[in-house]
């Protein structure tokens, strides 16, 4: 919580690499600016310095496109500029892959972009395997029933685990599950008692506010749900997630991404990283 004194507010920042607590900064207020030691930033940019957490070393925010069933798309994306790729192996999912397809294409990526599986209905044993048949190094469990001791006998990968806030969904759950395993990566989507994701529904704003804003202290939050080109620049400027994920949003039909959707879908997220550290 800031500390307030007369003419300056003090907020805490924190260390994005190592994840713990940097330490306090004195920020001097007037009416028409803020002053952080000798620079002075317009008086606008004060709720940036209050929900960031280290804003003037704040980092890109990273794009996965979700849903991948083809080579061309994979590679359209990774030529836009995204960070990671997912793929989805949930047998109920209109852009299932077999692990065979997702292997060949996998194979066919230029390094340093992250291949990631959806898993509702596998088991960790079963998660386990399809990564190292496939070169997957992030394994998305992307279903209520993966429980903490689940999650933990999945090896091999990376964990994101997913929440949607639903009616009786605790933020404290996202802790507790960390606490747990040791987990740092999550992915918040939007309910829906019939499907697990790939909905096209979003997560209402406020909520997505408070779920970033109270997880950043030990978690790396990525927003999903209902993101489009259209919008994505919106939510990461007043959200200010660690990354944010589309499948539908960049898709002319289940499965099959549109490549112009896919750039405008990046470039709208790159608009608002520069925006954001315009400021500083």
């Amino acid at each position: 919580m800031p500390e307030n004194r007369a003419g300056s507010i003090r907020i805490n920042t924190l260390n994005h690499k190592t994840g713990h607590r940097k330490g306090l900064i004195d920020l001097q207020l007037s009416t028409n600016a803020v002053k952080l030691d000798s620079k002075v930033f317009p008086a606008l940019c004060l709720p940036l310095f209050l929900n960031c957490p280290e804003p003037f070393l704040r980092s890109m925010t990273k794009i996965k496109i979700c849903g991948i069933t083809r080579k061309e798309d994979a590679l359209d994306a990774c030529m836009a500029g995204a960070d990671a790729l997912g793929f989805n192996f949930s047998r109920s999912s209109p852009r299932a892959v077999t692990p065979d397809l997702a292997k060949t294409i996998i194979s066919q990526l230029p390094p340093l972009v992250t291949a990631a599986g959806i898993f509702v209905e596998q088991t960790p044993e079963e998660i386990t395997d399809l990564c190292v048949y496939c070169g997957l190094q992030v394994a998305q469990l992307h279903s209520d029933a993966y429980s903490p001791a689940l999650a933990l006998r999945v090896s091999g990968a990376k964990i994101i685990r997913v929440f949607k806030p639903g009616p009786d969904f605790r933020i404290e759950e996202v802790r507790e599950f960390a606490e747990t395993t040791g987990c740092k990566g999550f992915l918040f989507d939007a309910f829906s008692p019939e499907m697990a994701g790939g909905t096209g529904d979003s997560i209402e704003s406020s909520i997505a506010v408070e779920l970033i804003k109270r997880t950043r202290d030990f978690a790396w939050g990525v927003l999903a749900g209902g993101l489009r080109p259209d919008n994505v620049g919106a939510a990461v400027r007043l959200i200010r997630p660690w990354g944010v994920d589309t499948a539908s949003g960049v898709e002319s039909a289940p499965g099959i991404k549109d490549p112009m959707k896919i750039r405008n879908f990046i470039e709208a997220v790159r608009d608002a990283d520069f925006a954001l550290r315009s400021c500083f």
